[in-house]
């Protein structure tokens, strides 16, 4: 389970890293629309379209990065609820037979008891 704790903080790691690199990407791309901006030239225009259409890939893969670390997020949660299950399941199975023997223990005594009374009475 530690190991799976692990993960989940190195999928977290990763996700902060590539946090910081879609916002250093945003800042250079906000510094390439300026320059753009002052530019009077057609090409300035150009760049704000390769700029827009970089910043709605970039946009769009962050989404998909996203989605898919809370789903490996969720499917790790679930395995591990899934393990606590399985562990007690186990430990009522084991609650259940020692309660059951105990039971035919008690019974077995008072069986004893009832005849031992009988041949005494």
């Amino acid at each position: 389970m530690d190991t799976r704790w692990a993960d989940i903080n190195q999928v977290t790691l990763s996700a902060t890293t590539l946090k910081a690199m879609f916002k250093n990407q945003s800042e250079e791309i906000e510094a390439v629309k300026e320059n753009a901006e002052h530019s009077a030239s057609s090409r300035a225009d150009e760049h704000v379209v390769s700029v827009e259409a970089l910043n709605a890939q970039l946009e769009r893969q962050a989404t998909i990065f996203i989605t898919e670390l809370v789903e490996v997020k969720q499917a790790m949660r679930a395995q591990a609820l899934e393990e606590m299950l399985s562990s007690v399941r186990m430990l009522l199975n084991e609650q259940f037979f020692t309660s059951k023997t105990f039971h035919r223990s008690i019974m077995a005594q008072l069986q004893t008891e009832k005849r031992r009374k009988r041949l005494e009475g």
